[in-house]
């Protein structure tokens, strides 16, 4: 009876290990897949409808999975293409792919791993965002304020921000900073001016 319950333990670890390679593997191909139609200026319409007839000629749980990808990724696999990533950075920061993400989660100091296609990939892959928003507003705040106790001018504070962004290692923490520049620097000031701590300072524009 111990050897049946040994023996069944190492079949699911077997079986969650098989399921987590065809995930990378899937997410991988789809992007390739993207990234070699997208360099012929086709829509999006176009690269979805191509990319379901090829998922079609895939076997079982790879058609499924690809499927899968191609419905609820393109978009966002198109962008972090258009973003210069590679399909294998892709899969890591979309989470197919976890011997790569845990470099990529350990960079963002969250631990938030995730093997499986579903609602409950969209939920922590959510957290993950949510997560590097918060951490990307606190730091930009704390710089803000440092550039305001400077006596720096709006425009000479966006300016520097946009460059110091690239601090962070991760493409799309550096996209996420630039963006947040852009869009939230001026409501940081006004509520610095207001004596806020940076901690209130993300709630209230929502990053935290």
């Amino acid at each position: 009876m111990k050897y049946l319950a040994v023996l069944l333990f190492a079949v699911l670890a077997l079986s969650t290990s098989v399921q987590a390679q065809m995930q990378c593997e899937v997410c991988e191909f789809v992007a390739a897949k993207v990234e070699a139609i997208a360099a012929n200026n086709q829509s999006i319409a176009y690269v979805e409808t191509h990319l379901e007839g090829i998922c079609n000629y895939l076997p079982g749980t790879y058609g499924q999975a690809c499927t899968f990808m191609v419905k609820s990724y393109t978009q966002v696999v198109l962008n972090m293409i258009i973003n210069n990533e590679t399909p294998e950075v892709i899969c890591s920061q979309l989470g197919f792919c976890p011997a790569t993400e845990e470099v990529t989660l350990q960079q963002l100091e969250e631990t938030a791993p995730v093997t499986s296609l579903g609602k409950h990939h969209h939920h922590h892959h959510h957290n993950i965002v949510k997560k590097l928003e918060c951490k990307v507003c606190d730091w930009l705040v704390k710089k803000v304020e440092q550039h305001i106790f400077s006596g720096h001018s709006q425009q000479e504070i966006i300016r520097a921000l946009d460059s110091e962004c690239h601090h962070f290692d991760i493409k799309a923490a550096i996209n996420l900073c630039k963006k947040e520049v852009a869009q939230e620097v001026p409501k940081m000031i006004e509520h610095l001016k207001r004596k806020e701590t940076p901690a209130a300072v993300c709630k209230m524009i929502a990053k935290c």
